[in-house]
């Protein structure tokens, strides 16, 4: 099926303006690739499309769309409250997609995983393929040298995580330390007597939102976190 790229950024243009919200150029950018890349793409299949950078998803959702993957009504819940049409990939509102994205960066991670998976589960089935021409203790050496694969793997990635947790962590300790001082002074020179995350307020009125103020300040303060 031939998807022509203007086609696509017409639809862009029209989910965009119809909620006054959006990323045009980032989807514009990418018209002629996407086109092609669904021109060939397997839906379902051993093909798969991360798009590291999610906010230029509507061009993947107009794709979709022209290929008839994607119905009018659901093009029209673009951005909606619970619609599968989020800003940003949702793999879980929308299966089709390959990966839930959003962090620029991100797609490379996913994207290796994606290609480490395959191959553990290519192997995996060469392995049980091969059961009934090797001997038993063959077959045991080569599922344990699987095994112990598939474990290093995991261990190395569990210990990725518990790195990026600590730095998070550090990263957070050291913004309290230069917040709560604003904070507190910006409270006293204001008469204000409690401050609260706005996560945890379910409604209230906007003149008592203090977060751009104390945005601007920490702005003024410092340009950067030193982590080291």
């Amino acid at each position: 099926m031939k998807i022509n790229p203007n086609v696509l950024r017409k639809k862009v243009i029209d989910m965009v303006r119809a909620k006054q919200s959006g990323h045009i150029g980032g989807c514009f950018s990418m018209a002629e690739l996407t086109s092609v890349l669904y021109e060939e793409y397997e839906m379902g299949g051993r093909d798969k499309l991360i798009l590291s950078k999610g906010h230029a998803v509507p061009i993947i959702y107009a794709a979709l769309h022209e290929m008839g993957e994607i119905t009018d009504e659901e093009l029209d819940l673009f951005r909606e409250i619970d619609s599968p049409l989020q800003g940003h990939p949702d793999k879980e509102r929308l299966p089709i997609l390959d990966a839930t994205t959003g962090s620029l960066g991100q797609g490379l991670s996913i994207a290796i995983g994606h290609s480490l998976g395959k191959k553990l589960k290519d192997e995996e089935k060469k392995i049980i393929s091969q059961k009934n021409a090797l001997s038993k203790e063959e077959y045991k050496k080569k599922a344990d040298a699987l095994r112990k694969k598939v474990f290093e793997l995991n261990k190395g990635r569990d210990n990725l995580i518990r790195e990026v947790a600590a730095k998070r962590k550090k990263a957070g300790d050291e913004m309290l330390k230069k917040l709560n001082p604003i904070l507190g002074k910006y409270m006293e020179e204001n008469n204000i007597s409690v401050v609260i995350d706005k996560k945890n307020v379910l409604m209230g009125d906007k003149k008592f939102e203090i977060t751009s103020q104390i945005i601007e300040i920490l702005n003024k303060e410092f340009k950067s976190i030193n982590l080291n």
